[in-house]
């Protein structure tokens, strides 16, 4: 008979809750529909935001108008492009990549195995 250690019970349980998330794609796309909903109940009670850096105060623009989509739209690569960890993130996924299908992390544990 194994007896469960309090470590293993609580990883146990971690998993179970990482299991239970949806597919990143599916957050992704709930966030953005609470935003844009966000803004657009903003917008529609005539919210106001101050720009950090200006300190001007801004009215808050819905995203779901024709204006906010027409913004949002011609934006999009440009806010990608500009959001600096994606270039590391992608950076590492092509060198784990390339480490995977050459086979050096297999190489590398069995390396290590023995």
């Amino acid at each position: 008979m194994t007896s469960e250690t309090a470590l293993s019970r609580l990883t146990g349980h971690i998993e179970r809750l990482g299991n239970a998330l949806p597919h990143p794609f599916w957050i992704f796309v709930g966030f953005t529909i609470a935003i844009a909903v966000l803004s657009a109940a903003g917008a529609a009670f005539e919210g106001a935001v101050r720009h950090p850096a200006t300190g001007e105060v801004q009215p808050i623009r819905s995203l779901l108008s024709r204006d906010g989509l027409g913004w949002l739209l011609a934006n999009a690569l440009e806010n990608v492009a500009r959001f600096r960890p994606l270039s590391l993130v992608l950076t590492m996924l092509v060198g784990i990549g390339l480490a995977e299908r050459t086979g050096f992390f297999e190489a590398a544990i069995r390396r290590l195995m023995s």
